[in-house]
Order: C-alpha cells, then structure tokens, then sequence
C-alpha cells in the first residue's frame, strides 16, 4: 500500500502573509515517531540531525524570513492540536478526508497537488514463512489473532 504523504502547505501558502504582517513564530507539529529519513529519532526531543522533512521545512522558511518553532508530540496530539488551533500546520501526514475538514493540504484543480508532496511512504506487512494468513488486496484470510496498528495512523 502506498499513501502520499503531503506537507501541510502552511509556510508557503496559507499562513505567510499572515506570519510577515504579525512577525509570528509558525508553530509547526510533527510526530516523535520516526520515519527514516523524513523524521528521524523516536521522543519528543528533537534529533541531530532532525531529519529531511525539517531540512526542507527550515531551509524554505529561513528563505522566507520566517521562524519556526517545532512541536515534536505524540501523533494523535498533533492532529488534536492541529484541529483546535493551538498548533499552525503539522507534517508529514497523509491526505484523509476526515483530516482535510480541518486541515489545508496542496490542491491543483480541486485535486491533491502531488507535485507539492515531501514524501511518499510505504507499509509493509511480514508474516512468518509458515503463517497462512494472506492478504487479497481489500482483506486478511486465516487470521487467528488481531493485527495491531497505531490509532490515528492513515492505515487504520
């Protein structure tokens, strides 16, 4: 399965005219789960070096004479302050429907604009050799126990 992973166009798009007009620091959200090499380290503390998608992310804005101030948090909490205001944008989180009602992604005529992406991730399920369970595209057969996943994520 493969998901877009878009970046919340928020320095480029939305908030920059606002941000010049106050002198505003962007508060931006981001999980501290890693994503080799998008988001590297696994706490709230924010790695050395941090990742790719905060390269890109401080190189645009250090561009645009803006200021950062990077929230590293547990997902669920960034899209939870995303939705409620406290936070300004979050990155790396895939397109979902339930999440553009409350936040701005790319669009080029009405669609995702995927030339503004800053990433595309793909998931992987493994099974032992000897497991029977498989996978038809659209469900598992011969399950015998739950699969685990991590609330909040896109796949779930």
């Amino acid at each position: 399965m493969k998901f877009l992973m878009l970046i919340l166009p928020l320095i480029l798009n939305f908030f920059v005219t606002s941000i010049w007009a106050q002198n505003k620091t962007l508060k931006l959200g981001f999980s501290d789960v890693e994503s080799f090499p998008y988001i590297i380290g696994f706490s709230e503390q924010i790695a050395n070096p941090p990742g790719v998608a905060l390269d890109i992310i401080t190189s645009a804005a250090s561009q645009l004479g803006i200021s950062v101030e990077y929230l590293r948090l547990p997902n669920k909490r960034v899209l939870e302050d995303l939705k409620h205001g406290k936070i300004d944008g979050a990155f790396i989180y895939s397109h979902k429907p339930d999440r553009a009602e409350f936040a701005k992604y790319p669009m080029k005529d009405k669609k995702l604009d995927t030339d503004r992406r800053i990433a595309t991730l793909s998931y992987y399920l493994y099974t032992m050799p000897s497991s029977k369970v498989t996978w038809d595209g659209k469900k598992f057969n011969n399950l015998t126990r739950p699969i685990g996943a991590n609330t909040g994520y896109s796949i779930v």
